[in-house]
């Protein structure tokens, strides 16, 4: 929503990839307090040889594409292993997973009656999203004026997003006193009522889960973690075809559905903007291969990738990091 009104984005194109339990798609790895361990119980990492709660298992940290890497090497599977927990531990790592938005696990853990004090869980990659996110400065302003933001896209973490939380709301409900220009807001509304309208007519078309599959697949394939300039080309090409075909055929039967429906035609924009970054990133950085740049630029260091629409088109630009 931000870019679509004009806001700056930034390292859209720098992927975020955690661990966690195996297809399961729920990470929380910093709130498991166990041992990393190979199929053959030898933990992985030289920190920790039984759960401890002061630190957990940093290797996940450290090492990200950990899981991977011993799947295809033939060492694998890797598992977190929290045999020999103590009782205060384990209950304190069963809080921090539910206050991360893991209860769905804890909650099959219970129903499918798995004791991870006496049963090890294996856990795999999972490459999540975008590591960037809405550009905002230290006092939560973007440059969209009005407009305010936090988060811990590409900084700050979890402590950052609580600190960038409180600074936005604070400077938000100052600048509420303020009038905003709305010049074509109406305009922009009844273009918005015209397609929910057209989604919720259909009696026929695609739904939500096969937009959703087929976005995702297109970004896998072509902005995951090798990239070339032919392939974030072949992709963004893909993904403009399927976003034409998404608006003329998506579909929702209820409100539900069509919550889903706009978080569907949200992620085009999102890859729009990721294609953008990674074409313009010209080197290898972190877990990305650009293929045709297999070296990392140092030059790029100490800057920042920005994005932004403008004239319908997507810029980017790159700047020194502050």
């Amino acid at each position: 929503m931000a870019y679509r009104a004009g806001a700056e984005l930034v390292n859209m194109e720098i992927p975020r990839r955690w661990a966690g339990p195996k297809y399961f798609a729920r990470n929380g790895k910093g709130s498991w307090i166990g041992v990393v361990r190979d199929s053959k119980g030898k933990p992985v990492g030289p920190f920790v040889t039984e759960p401890d709660g002061r630190y957990g298992d940093a290797i996940g940290d450290y090492y990200a594409p950990l899981f991977e890497d011993y799947m295809k090497s033939g060492k694998g599977p890797v598992y977190m292993d929290c045999r020999g927990i103590s009782e205060k531990d384990y209950k304190y790592m069963l809080w921090g997973l539910s206050n991360e938005g893991n209860t769905s696990l804890i909650k099959h853990l219970e129903e499918e009656k798995i004791d991870i004090r006496k049963n090890a869980v294996e856990f795999m990659t999972y490459e999540l999203s975008t590591r960037g996110g809405i550009f905002y400065n230290e006092k939560a302003e973007t440059s969209l004026k009005g407009l305010y933001a936090a988060g811990d896209e590409y900084f700050g973490g979890m402590s950052g997003a609580a600190v960038m939380g409180w600074i936005a709301g604070e400077n938000a409900a100052q600048n509420s006193t303020k009038a905003l220009e709305n010049d074509g807001l109406m305009a922009q509304i009844e273009e918005k009522k015209a397609l929910l309208s057209a989604m919720r007519k259909r009696t026929t078309g695609a739904t939500w889960q096969e937009v959703n599959v087929a976005v995702a697949q297109v970004m896998f394939d072509y902005a995951g973690l090798v990239r070339s300039a032919s392939l974030l080309a072949a992709g963004h090409k893909h993904l403009k075809r399927l976003k034409q075909k998404a608006y003329k055929e998506i579909k929702a039967t209820n409100p539900h559905e069509m919550m889903h429906c706009l978080e569907v035609l949200n992620l085009f924009d999102v890859g729009e903007a990721v294609f953008a970054a990674a074409l313009e990133r010209k080197e290898t950085r972190d877990d990305v291969l650009r293929s045709d740049y297999p070296f990392t630029n140092p030059q790029y260091n100490n800057k920042i990738l920005v994005c932004k629409k403008e004239d319908g088109k997507m810029c980017t630009q790159w700047r020194d990091r502050e």
